[in-house]
């Protein structure tokens, strides 16, 4: 059993990592509708490994017998820029969610 603190963390880290997930579904989007379709595929792939970051957190949760709430999910940009903007924009968000799984308590 885990703490009931560390059990909070965890279930905010799982909405962050659903919402990681839904900003890299929305850039890969926006790079599809202005037609870099090969970031939008290596976009869709980070998608999926943030999906699957949430899942494996879920599990971990439903393992340690916590009954998972799901919160709602912030709506994304729709908006990036140009492809290097989306880059960089990927970039801080990496280091962001980087530096939120290193201060789990």
């Amino acid at each position: 059993m885990i703490s009931d603190a560390m059990e909070q963390s965890l279930f905010t880290q799982l909405n962050d990592e659903f919402y990681s997930g839904y900003i890299y579904l929305a850039m890969s989007a926006y790079c599809a509708s202005i037609d870099f379709n090969g970031a939008a595929v290596w976009l869709k792939q980070q998608y999926e490994e943030e999906r699957m970051h949430a899942t494996r957190i879920y599990n971990y949760l439903v393992d340690q017998g916590a009954q998972v709430v799901l919160k709602g999910i912030k709506e994304p940009p729709s908006e990036f820029g140009s492809l290097l903007e989306v880059f960089e924009s990927s970039l801080r968000h990496e280091q962001g969610m980087t530096k939120k799984l290193n201060d789990l308590s």
